[in-house]
């Protein structure tokens, strides 16, 4: 895997996000927006926390006005509270769009790989969300032939002409 400092993961993949959202939505959330779909940014600041922002929210208005709500976030290591701060970004999201006429899908990249699963129960509380441990988890194949190719590099299967 190439030696990138931890710091440089967010802004590789949200500069890939923002470039190439269609093919981020597929390959990273499993999402097939319809191509009539408008994609367009949604809000990454949380209200009353502005140290704490959603890595990266697209807004896909469907073409029947269903609106799905996709929130990726990006994730270097396992820390104790990233669980509960899914749950936080989730409500936040919850609070701002209605639920009859949206969807709201969050997914977790773990660039370098060894993520949570994508999951949290507590006491009564139960969130489901996809997690992506981008080693294993991604066709380096698929990768390689749209635009965000250069997440390949990190696959345990990458071919060995990939760099080429």
């Amino acid at each position: 895997m190439p030696d990138i400092p931890k710091r440089d993961y967010d802004g590789l993949y949200k500069a890939l996000l923002e470039a190439h959202p269609r093919d981020a939505l597929r390959l990273l959330c499993r999402a097939g927006p319809d191509d009539r779909a408008v994609i367009v940014d949604g809000p990454t600041e949380q209200p009353r926390l502005r140290s704490r922002q959603r890595d990266k929210v697209f807004v896909i208005t469907q073409p029947d006005g269903t609106v799905d709500i996709h929130h990726i976030e990006i994730q270097v290591k396992r820390t104790d509270e990233f669980q509960v701060r899914m749950v936080a970004y989730w409500a936040g999201l919850a609070a701002k769009y209605e639920a009859t006429r949206h969807r709201i899908h969050q997914t977790v990249v773990w660039p370098i790989g060894g993520g949570l699963p994508g999951h949290i129960r507590r006491d009564r509380l139960q969130l489901e969300y996809n997690a992506v441990n981008v080693p294993d988890d991604l066709d380096p194949d698929a990768l390689l032939n749209g635009p965000l190719a250069p997440l390949a590099l990190w696959s345990t299967r990458c071919p060995p002409d990939a760099v080429d």
